[in-house]
């Protein structure tokens, strides 16, 4: 769905002073969660997200009113009054929040929404930049997810508000300063409750999905409460080990259009198919119940820096902050070219900082392990 880009250009000092505190207090406590290079990839695919988001915004609208022609209720109709009172606004932030709890769960699930979810997950590290590490692709199919509130007529600027409000929500989510809290952790999806949902960890897969609450979770069976014995693991099954955001965006893409290929080339028309729209299978292959084992957490994408990489990196990423915020600021009357130069420069500049961070020569990622190499 499309957003108040203003909203978020506003919004952006104050999650950067957010990450700024967290650092901070990391740093005060000997527990820092932050490493540069990730957190620049976490932030610079925020970035791409939000400026690409600004040039697709009129497909998800359309894509929208489209499929809103097709499945509207003639109650709908009636309810309009409803929806812009302040029972309206919160009975359409439940009914969001419902929405996004199906679009998280089966963008776990089915391979075709992991693709574009799975950014999210790259990150090896949990913190407040993990919040803003979003997909370029969402608009692609997400705006199937929320059809059942067209069919009940809520008006799109009250969508987008609430909307807005369910993002803005699950920023300050994405950290490990904060510890588990016994009340609000049975209803709300608290710190503990995501860690949850971003740990590795086999007893942790598939769990927490709600935007706001836990209620869909307790619901569903898909609850599971942050447990001492398991620390959590974060990243992905199959690591990304890269800090390009370009290639974080198309390397699920990419691995499917091979295993597509190949069964194209055995003639399995359907298996080809059913690796698009089929199960994740992304499980470990650990018994179920089990936590990873604890070499795993160690085995970090971690390569050192090309000589003077940092400061290079820290300039094209601050030009890169700069050029998004101009292209965001008032993006709507923007004309079309305008938006996909913005793009383009945004899309240079972010792989431009990525390109200085790894070293020619790497190190492993463990005892042993191949040397990891920069996209």
């Amino acid at each position: 769905m499309a957003y108040n880009y203003d909203l978020i250009v506003w919004a952006a000092p104050i999650f950067t002073l957010l990450m700024v505190l967290e650092y901070l207090w990391g740093k005060r406590i000997g527990r820092q969660t932050y490493r540069l290079s990730d957190a620049m990839t976490s932030i610079n695919l925020g970035v791409l997200s939000q400026v690409s988001g600004v040039v697709s915004k009129a497909f998800s609208l359309a894509a929208f009113a489209w499929g809103a022609s097709y499945v509207a209720l003639p109650i709908a109709a009636h309810l309009q009054d409803f929806w812009h009172s302040v029972w309206g606004y919160a009975a359409a932030l439940v009914l969001y929040d419902f929405c996004y709890y199906w679009l998280h769960r089966l963008g776990h699930t089915r391979r075709v929404l992991w693709a574009t979810h799975s950014v999210h997950h790259q990150s090896q590290d949990y913190n407040l930049s993990t919040a803003l590490r979003q997909t370029s692709s969402g608009f692609l199919l997400t705006w199937l997810f929320y059809l059942p509130m067209a069919a009940l007529g809520v008006p799109l600027e009250v969508l987008f508000t609430v909307a807005a409000i369910d993002l803005f929500y699950q920023f300050w989510i994405h950290t490990e300063h904060v510890p588990r809290l016994p009340v609000l952790d049975k209803w709300l999806t608290t710190p503990s409750n995501h860690r949850v949902h971003h740990a590795i960890n086999n007893i942790y897969l598939d769990k927490n999905f709600g935007g706001m609450t836990m209620v869909w979770d307790r619901l569903f069976g898909s609850y599971q409460e942050e447990l001492t014995e398991h620390p959590c693991v974060y990243g992905t099954t199959k690591p990304l080990n890269s800090w390009n955001p370009i290639w974080a965006n198309v390397a699920e893409f990419s691995a499917m259009t091979r295993d597509s290929t190949k069964a194209l080339k055995n003639r399995a028309f359907g298996q080809a198919l059913w690796v698009w729209l089929g199960t994740t299978n992304y499980r470990v292959s650990a018994a179920s119940g089990d936590a990873l084992p604890d070499a795993a957490q160690p085995m970090r994408f971690d390569p050192q820096w090309r000589d003077k990489g940092k400061a290079v990196a820290i300039a094209c990423f601050l030009v890169v902050a700069v050029v998004n915020t101009l292209a965001l600021d008032g993006s709507a009357l923007k004309p079309l070219w305008q938006q996909w130069a913005w793009l383009a420069l945004v899309t240079l500049g972010c792989w431009a900082t990525s390109a200085n961070y790894c070293a020619t020569q790497s190190p492993p990622l463990s005892a042993g392990g191949a040397t990891p190499k920069c996209r």
